[in-house]
């Protein structure tokens, strides 16, 4: 029975690890964007509304269909720039052989549209998320990897024209909390702030060893499920029955990490909660995290609950 448990969490962790894999190798290479002098990447399409006539055009000039390979089948890559409250569209390349692409002249899609060499996106009106800090969380959602910065500025767009733009901070630290900064493109930085938290709640579990036999059963490979709600506290807790093996909640564990405060995180500013599978050992005394079965490879096991994916793959549609 252990041999089989032990197969089946490898072969979940095997699972998330290639599925991650797959996503980020046709991952869409995201459109540029000069902003405050620096060159950011932004998920959203401005040059969508007018990509047929785009297309077309490009067709003619370049007297071949366009080259769409696998991460960008879009068959082009815009630079953009915000300037002087204003979208402009300022650099356009297109694929055409090994990573390699070729700079359109945009005078020649746009004529007296392109004026010192850049075209007003007056046929965009949308909003886009612009990162100004470090990643923080990300995770892979309908054929796309979402991702959210500690800093963000959201800006609304009405025909190449800037409304409105919102300074958001997605990361906010509590005096005396527990960090949660893990989710970098580094996985090894990732591993090793995960294992932070980890050990703080086996700690916590640990301080009461009475109620840890009344609730778990001895075991060489099992696992708990942490949620940390929007405000940093634990709003649940779910073990495994002996019997039926399905996670369910378990009051007696969640009050036993009641005092837990962990630094908020937000996603593009709006509540997170985060789902936390801890896979232990238990002797009948002690609680021990399973650190061999997670390496920095595997280092995604903090996930959003169902919940919050759902607001967030609703934001996406929104946008």
């Amino acid at each position: 029975m252990t041999k089989l448990r032990t197969i089946i969490v490898f072969s979940v962790l095997l699972l998330s690890l290639m599925s991650s894999t797959i996503a980020r190798a046709d991952e869409q290479i995201n459109e540029r964007l000069i902003y405050n002098g620096d060159t950011v990447s932004i998920s959203v399409l401005p040059l969508y509304p007018v990509r047929d006539f785009v297309e077309t055009v490009l067709k003619e000039k370049e007297r071949r269909e366009l080259s769409r390979p696998m991460n960008l089948l879009r068959g082009y890559l815009g630079t953009w720039e915000i300037c002087d409250g204003k979208l402009y569209l300022v650099k356009l390349d297109v694929p055409i052989y090994h990573n390699n692409y070729k700079s359109i002249n945009l005078f020649d899609i746009f004529g007296d549209k392109c004026v010192e060499g850049r075209v007003l996106a007056d046929w965009y009106s949308g909003n886009f998320i612009i990162p100004t800090g470090n990643l923080t969380r990300s995770f892979l959602g309908f054929f796309r990897i979402h991702r959210t910065y500690s800093t963000e500025d959201h800006v609304l767009v009405k025909e190449g024209y800037l409304i409105k733009t919102q300074h958001i901070k997605n990361y906010i630290s509590v005096p005396g909390a527990i960090p949660r900064l893990y989710s970098t493109d580094d996985d090894q930085i990732n591993y090793i702030g995960e294992k932070r938290v980890f050990q703080a709640i086996i700690d916590s579990f640990n301080r009461h060893p009475q109620i840890l036999k009344k609730e778990l059963q001895p075991t060489e490979l099992d696992a708990i499920k942490v949620v940390i709600g929007p405000k940093g506290t634990v709003i649940d807790v779910s073990s495994r029955s002996p019997k039926s093996k399905s996670y369910k909640s378990n009051r007696p564990l969640k009050r036993l990490l009641k005092d837990l405060r962990f630094d908020i995180v937000k996603f593009w500013g709006k509540k997170y909660s985060e789902q936390i599978v801890l896979l232990y050992e238990y002797d009948g005394n002690t609680l021990y995290p399973k650190d061999e079965l997670r390496s920095p490879s595997f280092s995604r096991s903090s996930t959003p609950t169902a919940g919050t994916r759902r607001l967030i793959e609703k934001a996406v549609q929104k946008r």
